[in-house]
This record gives C-alpha cells, sequence and structure tokens, in this order.
C-alpha cells in the first residue's frame, strides 16, 4: 500500500525555493452533504451560556428595582425642632408613604442625630394626614405643624400634629433604646358636654400640649370658638371655650385623667 505522505507535492515552485521540504497538497474537506446535521452549528445566540445568563440577569434587575423602591420608602425628614434635651434623639418623617401603610397617615421613626442611625421600628401616627403632601410643599407647611415637647429628663414627648381644622397629640415613653407609644383619652367629647347653649361652633380645633409634669404626668388643652350671642360685632358674638387636662398613663400606656380645667375666653 502506498503511503500518501511520501508522493512528492506537486508543487515545484515550492520545492525550488525550499529545497529539501517535501510538502503536500491540501486535502479538500467532504462535501457536508452525507451528514449536514453533525456539521452544523447552534447561533451564538442561541447558545446555552447565553440562556443560563438571562435568568441571573433577570434577577439582579429585579434585586436592583427592589433596593431602589426601598430607598425611595425609606426617604427621612429629620425633624430639627425635635431634638431631645440631651441631644441623643430626633424625630423623623418618612415620605412617600409605603404601600402597606393607610392613605393619608404619617408614618415616622426616631433616630440618632448623628449617626442618622433608625431608633426602633417605624411607627404611624394614626387620624393625621400629614403624607397627603411631600414635606416642604405649600399644602404641607401651611396645613401640617408640628410641634415637640419634651421631659426634662428627656424621656417622655409628645408629638402635636395640628392640620387645617384639627389636632392630635401622640405621647411617647423612652424604654432602654426604643420609645413605648402612650394612649390618649378623648379630649373632644368632654369639651363638646360643655358647649351647651351656643348658636354655632367653628370648625377649627386646636391642640396643644403644655408641659410634662415631675412625674410624667402630660398637660393638654383642646380649644374651639362658639359664637354665644348674635349682636352682629364678633369680638362680642365669639369665645373661645378651652379644655385643660392633666394626664397620666400607667405601666402600660393607659391614660387617666387627674385633673381639667374649664376656660370661656375672648379669642386671642
Amino acid at each position: 500500500m502506498e503511503r500518501v505522505l511520501n508522493q512528492p507535492s506537486p508543487n515545484h515552485a515550492l520545492q525550488r525555493t525550499a529545497p529539501g521540504v517535501t510538502a503536500c497538497a491540501p486535502t479538500r474537506r467532504p462535501a457536508p452533504a452525507v451528514f449536514p446535521h453533525r456539521l452544523r452549528r447552534p447561533p451564538q445566540s442561541l447558545s446555552l451560556g447565553t440562556f443560563g445568563d438571562f435568568p441571573m440577569r433577570l434577577l439582579l434587575l429585579t434585586i436592583l428595582g427592589l433596593l431602589t423602591c426601598a430607598a425611595a420608602h425609606a426617604e427621612l425628614y429629620l425633624q430639627d425642632e425635635s431634638r431631645s434635651p440631651d441631644g441623643t434623639v430626633v424625630f423623623a418623617l418618612n415620605y412617600p408613604p409605603t404601600e402597606n401603610q393607610t392613605k393619608g397617615s404619617v408614618q415616622g421613626c426616631f433616630v440618632h442625630p448623628k449617626s442618622k442611625k433608625r431608633i426602633g421600628d417605624f411607627f404611624f401616627l394614626p387620624g393625621t394626614t400629614a403624607e397627603t403632601h411631600r414635606p416642604g410643599s405649600y399644602a404641607f407647611d401651611n396645613y401640617n405643624v408640628f410641634d415637640y415637647v419634651w421631659s426634662a429628663d428627656s424621656t417622655h414627648l409628645a408629638i402635636v400634629h395640628n392640620m387645617r381644622h384639627f389636632g392630635a397629640i401622640h405621647p411617647f415613653r423612652r424604654s432602654g433604646l426604643s420609645f413605648q407609644p402612650l394612649q390618649m383619652p378623648d379630649l373632644v367629647a368632654p369639651l363638646q358636654e360643655r358647649l351647651t347653649g351656643v348658636i354655632q361652633e367653628s370648625i377649627h380645633t386646636s391642640i396643644k400640649a403644655n408641659r410634662w409634669g415631675r412625674k410624667h404626668s402630660l398637660t393638654a388643652t383642646i380649644a374651639k370658638d362658639a359664637q354665644l350671642t348674635k349682636t352682629g360685632n364678633d369680638n362680642k358674638d365669639w369665645r373661645e371655650h378651652s379644655l385643660q387636662f392633666t394626664i397620666s398613663f400607667d405601666s402600660e400606656g393607659k391614660p387617666i385623667i387627674e385633673a381639667t380645667k374649664f376656660r370661656v375666653q375672648i379669642p386671642p
């Protein structure tokens, strides 16, 4: 049997330029018509590696989207005027509202003013509408007024939220590294009971936290204007009716009304 590799190459020009070198003529590849399916390769875009990367990319995009949403929900607005007397706590509003909160209610938390770390969990201030408008907007700044009354030892705080026509007080008791929300009694009903014989009542009711006492009792006042006579002179016809409460709280945060004081005077 003759060996193909030992046959002289017909490329005489190559032999002349490189004596002693034997070159074989290039062997033609067989026509792919016999087994065409064995010689085909899938396009690069349809490779298994490409399909394997797609779920991973989708997962990464999903995680990034969740982190972006979480960052948006955790946009805190620190209220500098709420800083505690010892300088270790400040109240912060969270905006925009989260998906699981009641529309219009305030979500806030306590924050360390230097480290900006949250103290405890987020909480809601029910019955308020501060987050229907973004902090810094005209509606928020003019129709939502927050006041903060701390006890001298920085252990008790009353957050007072006066809205356009009404207000609410949210007291807290400091317990270690967290704050315990305290319950407020009904202040409206006792005031309404004293508005007897009036011709007309104002739609506006104001709420105020006056101070914390030595035994951490809270003094708060609710007031409403009402018309007593009809002379055409508002200074004579209208009077401010206010009811002052002295409230203490038990270990579970339930309120106890210690005393009340009712006053009728010319509106300020």
